[in-house]
């Protein structure tokens, strides 16, 4: 057996240990777990230390940690030399599946491209669309397939076509008024190929939908949708009329 030189260090100053807001979400039941063995007299905490980087963000430990602050006990943890956050991202990732919410939550709060990863969230909480489609649409000016892309995993997001995102959305929103599911992918995809369209007249349309009491049904692909707004759109028409 060999001895290691990995430092153990303990203190009970709380508030220089920082969480990623991915791993916020704390099993309670874990816990209280945790604090019954204490109280029991299993106090294990300095033969199994947290692990945090440089920053004293939490690698792994973070159950552990919170016991240790209810508790009122010195936190003991180790430091691992050159951790970045996109490999904290990439650890916890392992442990338990991580979210595109939490990575990007991870990098807000890391201040990595803070604000590409705000307007990212801004985006997607003021419109309430899927943050994978807001990758998509404020990144690479498509509304896509989904998933997360690996610079967006990387911590290298950034918002190139917000101008583009807030125009398609807003036209797409304005079907919601006749029961469009507007924020599905297949219906953004749908405007997004009508938009590009010179036969498209996205007022006419609305105009016509109005007159008429008519809705949009829902629809399981962007080409249904799009072969649905057309038929709409051509109700009571003499002359069919194309829009893509």
């Amino acid at each position: 057996m060999n001895d290691s030189n990995t430092k153990i260090y303990y203190t009970s100053d709380y508030g220089s240990f920082k969480f990623l807001r991915g791993n916020r979400d704390l099993n309670e039941t874990k816990v209280n777990r945790i604090i019954k063995s204490v109280n029991g007299g299993l106090n294990f905490f300095r033969y199994s230390p947290i692990m945090v980087n440089e920053d004293h963000y939490i690698i792994d430990g973070q159950h552990r940690f919170v016991v240790c602050k209810m508790l009122k006990l010195p936190v003991y943890f180790v430091v691992v030399q050159n951790f970045n956050l996109r490999q904290i991202a990439e650890i916890n990732n392992n442990q338990s599946k991580w979210k595109v919410k939490d990575f990007m939550h991870c990098y807000i709060d890391a201040g990595i491209n803070k604000e590409h990863y705000q307007m990212l969230e801004s985006i997607t909480d003021e419109y309430r669309i899927n943050v994978s489609t807001g990758i998509n649409l404020l990144m690479y000016g498509k509304v896509g397939t989904g998933g997360m892309s690996e610079a967006f995993r990387d911590g290298e997001f950034k918002v190139n076509y917000l101008d583009y995102t807030r125009s398609l959305l807003d036209h797409a929103k304005d079907y919601e008024t006749f029961g469009a599911d507007w924020k599905s992918r297949a219906f953004l995809q749908a405007i997004e190929k009508l938009l590009a369209s010179e036969a498209y007249n996205h007022d006419q349309v609305l105009k016509k939908l109005e007159a008429h009491s008519l809705e949009i049904e829902k629809q399981s692909s962007y080409k249904e949708y799009l072969h649905h707004i057309e038929e709409l759109y051509n109700h009571r028409n003499s002359i069919r009329k194309i829009l893509y």
